[in-house]
């Protein structure tokens, strides 16, 4: 698969989940650690913030391909960190958001 061709569907992903994640829990979307420990309630929100953060992400890689040249093991690794900040950034906002309105369960 070529550069161009991962940064598509990592831009497809993000968009699902962006546009998915209002049809509530089910599906395509991102669960993780914040879903776990706070319940499906915030399976919403996270798949919002997953879907803005890989956009992003895969963005900030599409202007990186296109200035630089990278060789194809390089590349898969910048994918891999940039899928790793997505999921931690996810992660990290719904807990706070959601610790910081007392919220533990979900509520």
């Amino acid at each position: 698969m070529s550069n161009s061709n991962m940064i598509l569907v990592l831009l497809l992903l993000g968009l699902c989940c962006l546009l998915l994640s209002s049809r509530g829990s089910g599906g395509l979307g991102y669960r993780g650690i914040s879903t776990y420990v706070l319940g499906m309630r915030v399976w919403k929100f996270s798949n919002k913030i997953f879907g803005i953060t890989l956009l992003c992400s895969s963005s900030i890689l599409f202007l990186f391909s296109t200035n630089y040249a990278f060789n194809e093991a390089r590349f898969r690794g910048l994918i891999l960190i940039f899928i790793f900040f997505s999921v931690g950034i996810t992660d990290l906002v719904t807990l706070k958001k959601y610790r910081k309105k007392g919220r533990m369960n979900g509520k």
